[in-house]
């Protein structure tokens, strides 16, 4: 399933299938195009951003994003899955089972995070003409 329709001419260059953790399947697809660039003014709509080991970043107008407050959440209940995880059998079929749920559970505080940092980023591009 393709998120856009591609052109007729798009060149395909590469399709690539991948496998997590959790046994779902992931088809990359890669094309190349040429896109034209038109000129843009550009207006004060400018903040520069800084790294922040506490936190995410810090911009020059003195805010400051952090981590959202449901990883905690989310590691807390990794924590537990990873504890009943080491107490079950090797071999067996419960631990399997434990396994898939951890490895469920690591894809959905991974997809958390990229939404997360998806959604700020696009909120900052529509803000600001200049990063």
């Amino acid at each position: 399933m393709f998120n856009r329709k591609p052109n007729k001419n798009w060149i395909l260059k590469s399709a690539t299938i991948s496998q997590e953790k959790d046994n779902k399947y992931y088809v990359s697809v890669l094309f190349e195009y040429v896109e034209e660039v038109s000129n843009v003014e550009i207006t004060d709509k400018i903040i520069g951003l800084d790294y922040k080991s506490d936190g995410l970043y810090a911009d020059s107008e003195g805010k400051v994003c952090g981590s959202p407050k449901y990883y905690r959440k989310s590691h807390k209940r990794l924590a537990k899955l990873q504890r009943q995880l080491s107490k079950k059998e090797k071999g067996s079929n419960n631990r399997e089972k434990a396994r898939k749920k951890v490895a469920k559970l690591h894809r959905h505080i991974s997809n958390q995070r990229l939404d997360f940092l998806h959604k700020e980023s696009t909120r900052i591009a529509n803000l600001y003409e200049v990063v």
